[in-house]
């Protein structure tokens, strides 16, 4: 498992949608991202702070800010690396916490596409 990419990129979707959100010209997606990116720190939080109170302290995080990506595409990317890595967790808790977090970018990804404007 590649938990310093799985952890960079939780902390990646929030940067990123939150720009995106700060960008967009839609008012449906402005909110839609704007509660991903609120709601994906309690998540992200709780995610690593389980697994370092199991593992130990998660070092060497590469964060990098997508500005201007297509977000809709950059947030089914994401999905599919946290799927990846969520299958090679072993611990039902930390599972949990990742389908969380799935399925918090899947009410987003409802809403920017069926409900944009």
């Amino acid at each position: 498992m590649e938990i310093q990419k799985l952890s960079s990129l939780l902390f990646e979707i929030e940067i990123t949608s939150h720009i995106t959100h700060l960008q967009t010209n839609k008012f449906s997606s402005h909110i839609a991202l704007d509660e991903l990116y609120k709601g994906i720190i309690e998540l992200r939080d709780k995610f690593i702070e389980s697994y370092q109170g199991k593992y130990g302290i998660i070092t060497g995080y590469n964060i990098i800010c997508r500005e201007g990506v297509e977000i809709v595409s950059y947030l089914k990317q994401s999905i599919s690396f946290i799927e990846e890595q969520r299958i090679i967790i072993k611990d039902g808790y930390l599972q949990q916490l990742l389908d969380d977090i799935i399925e918090l970018i899947n009410i987003t990804l409802y809403k920017l596409i069926n409900l944009a404007e």
